[in-house]
C-alpha cells in the first residue's frame, strides 16, 4: 500500500482489537509500523480525511496471520 491512496476492502476482516472491517469499507492510507517483538503491524488510515485511525493486526496465524499474507485478497486500491 502507498501513502495518500484510498483502498477499499473486498473481503471483510477482525482487527486486533475485534473491530470489523466490512467488505465496502475505504480509507486513504497513511502509513505502517511493524513491531517484532509481538509480531505486531499497525495501519494508519483516515477514514474522512481528516482524522487518524490506527488498524492493529497481528502477524500470527491464529490472529490475523491470513490477512496480512494475502493482503490482495482482502483490501484493493481505488
Amino acid at each position: 500500500m502507498h501513502p495518500g491512496k484510498r483502498y477499499r476492502v473486498i473481503r471483510k476482516f477482525t482487527d486486533y482489537d475485534q473491530h470489523v472491517h466490512p467488505e465496502g469499507e475505504s480509507w486513504s492510507f497513511l502509513g505502517y509500523s511493524f513491531s517484532p517483538y509481538d509480531d505486531g503491524m499497525s495501519f494508519f488510515v483516515s477514514f474522512d480525511d481528516r482524522q487518524k485511525w490506527h488498524i492493529r493486526l497481528q502477524w500470527r496465524p491464529e490472529r490475523q496471520g491470513d490477512v496480512l499474507d494475502n493482503l490482495a485478497k482482502y483490501i484493493s486500491a481505488l
